[in-house]
């Protein structure tokens, strides 16, 4: 899951039964679901699975992708399916990142060795870049805040890096092999650190199943 905050409003987007997506809302110290999104209630004839990830598109817009290799756009303000698209190349979604910088565009990655980038546009989907890694099995993606560039985590515990800066390219830039398990977390620094031994560069950490956490300072 994760936090949403806009308007002043604070969102918790969390994972619950089965496909189900829990919005809900920070109200001092309660916390009040508002909304719930759930794909097979939309979709009676359809086994979605259990939901994977999911990540914000645009303000009321929210993906949500799913362990039949589906994703959908919803409205999420107006419980609303605004469209819905496979992504058989990336096997059961593990992980959505977006931007909006000429996109928008949505990366999708999942238990094969497939990266996807799409671009939405006209509510539909369009495929404009697959990429092959090595090894399958894509536990997270992240976008950097500062620099076009796509971070993916693997269960082959490296973590690789493409330039997105053209979407169609995806050129790859670096793979940095530290960790002994599978990384699952990303996180990034939004400006550079005021202190420390990484002052003045913006960082990127990684979390691994072998219980380390990897700080990185490339292209910064």
């Amino acid at each position: 899951g994760f936090i949403h905050e806009d308007s002043g409003n604070i969102h918790l987007f969390l994972p619950s039964d089965g496909s189900k997506l829990t919005i809900c809302n920070f109200k001092q110290k309660f916390i009040r679901p508002v909304h719930s999104l759930n794909a097979e209630s939309r979709f009676k004839n359809k086994k979605f699975g259990t939901l994977m990830a999911s990540k914000i598109l645009r303000e009321n817009e929210v993906i949500t992708g799913y362990e039949n290799s589906e994703i959908i756009l919803w409205n999420w303000r107006k419980n609303e399916v605004l469209t819905t698209f496979p992504v058989p190349e990336c096997g059961t979604i593990m992980s959505i990142a977006t931007s909006l910088n000429n996109g928008p565009f949505v990366i999708v990655a999942g238990a094969e060795n497939k990266i996807v980038v799409l671009k939405y546009d006209e509510n539909h989907f369009t495929v404009i870049k697959e990429h092959e890694i090595t090894n399958a099995g894509i536990g997270v993606l992240g976008l950097r805040p500062d620099v076009p560039i796509l971070t993916c985590g693997g269960w082959d515990h490296r973590i690789r890096l493409f330039s997105f800066k053209y979407p169609e390219k995806l050129k790859p830039l670096a793979v940095l092999d530290f960790h002994s398990e599978a990384v699952e977390s990303m996180a990034f620094s939004k400006r550079p650190l005021r202190t420390g031994i990484c002052r003045g560069k913006t960082c990127t950490a990684a979390g691994s199943k072998d219980g380390k956490i990897s700080i990185w300072t490339l292209y910064s």
